[in-house]
């Protein structure tokens, strides 16, 4: 049975492959869909978890990119019962590095501009990392840069190198790594460089990390920012930048599923016209088969094999295809993906699936035909 249904797709070889590329093309757009969505969650979540502290920005800003407060409220957020510091920190993207336009994506090159007069952060604005050639910035530094380990290769750089941001030159003292791609082509400087880097005025900072006393107490100190200072500042505790990571990733994997659907429903078209268009052209073979002793249940099996045979093609095909391409647009972009086996395994049940729900009602079609008016036929 099985063998009868396979070679019965290739009597129309043509009408086979266009249903068969249905159901690629759905299977490996979920994959490469999906692998990036996980690849740059895995990321984010490798660099939420070296943030420590609180992060306080500009009340209502959409980001640090969009943060600007007043270097007083320092102060009044050190004088925060449980709060150990507030170091000014400046997040902004670079325009220019060494006259040339920055690439957008992994390669987007952020400045981070800290104030060292309060401890040595190697990655500054609380993310943790650890230098690898060279030293760490000091207070008293001026014209000079730690870099992280993607933006030497990117731009061909050495330790000691001169690097010009946005038409300020510096030096590069130090190279740092961190275990995010996000955080690894950054150029961090002390808060007086990225001000004049940046234009940003000299009382003015992007957002302030906070340091507490006991870890555990974030939360409630943030609340107590917030309420204090809730006209001008929002605080948030490290905690809770997952949870705005993983509302964009639902966000994203609602589209992915959106894009499933409507791959479902193309591929499931495609493959109940093939197999009613099979089954009409048998019209007469199907009355022989009938009339030879075989059942209606026969009948069904033989047409619904078919189409479970057009779907586990197509699935195998678009995991192989939709791997490769996952994995060439991250040689591409730099862009991380993560294919894991759950996602291999549903994808090839979700093709299957489609291939036995569209056969359904070719099958009960061809297992109703009368085998006299079949043999009628010229």
């Amino acid at each position: 049975m099985i063998k009868l249904s396979y070679s019965n797709l290739f009597r129309r070889k043509t009408r086979t492959i266009i249903s068969l590329l249905a159901i690629v093309i759905g299977v490996m757009v979920i994959i490469v869909m999906v692998s990036l969505a996980d690849g740059q969650f895995r990321d984010l979540q490798n660099a939420v978890s070296q943030v420590q502290g609180i992060r306080v920005l500009q009340k209502g800003a959409a980001g640090p990119l969009f943060s600007e407060i007043d270097m007083s409220f320092e102060q009044k957020l050190e004088s925060v019962q449980g709060v150990k510091k507030a170091i000014g920190t400046i997040f902004q993207i670079a325009q220019t590095v060494d006259g040339e336009p920055v690439q957008f994506g992994t390669a987007t090159v952020r400045i981070i501009g800290s104030d060292y007069s309060k401890g040595s952060f190697e990655t500054a604005a609380g993310v943790g990392g650890e230098i690898i050639q060279g030293r760490s910035l000091k207070a008293t530094d001026s014209g000079v840069v730690v870099v992280g380990e993607d933006f030497m290769d990117i731009y061909n750089k050495f330790l000691n190198n001169k690097v010009k941001v946005n038409g300020e030159t510096f030096r590069i003292v130090g190279v740092y790594k961190t275990g995010s791609a996000l955080l690894n082509s950054s150029v961090l400087m002390t808060l007086n460089d990225s001000r004049d880097v940046l234009n940003f005025s000299k009382n003015k900072t992007g957002q302030f990390s906070v340091e507490v006393d006991d870890p555990s107490q974030e939360k409630k100190i943030a609340e107590l920012i917030n309420l204090r200072f809730k006209n001008d500042l929002e605080a948030t505790p490290a905690s809770g930048f997952s949870q705005d990571f993983a509302i964009i990733l639902d966000g994203f994997r609602l589209l992915v599923v959106a894009v499933a659907g409507i791959s479902a429903i193309v591929a499931g078209i495609g493959i109940v016209n093939t197999m009613l268009m099979s089954v009409l052209e048998r019209f007469k073979e199907i009355g022989s088969l009938k009339a030879g002793g075989w059942t209606n249940e026969n009948v069904m099996k033989m047409v619904l094999f078919e189409s479970i045979i057009l779907g586990i093609f197509g699935g195998l095909i678009g995991i192989i295809l939709g791997v490769g391409l996952s994995l060439y647009i991250s040689f591409l972009s730099g862009l991380k993906v993560f294919i894991s086996e759950i996602l291999l395994i549903q994808v090839f049940l979700f093709s299957v699936s489609i291939g036995l729900f569209a056969g359904l009602y070719p099958a009960y079609m061809a297992s109703k035909m009368d085998p006299v008016e079949a043999l009628r036929v010229e």
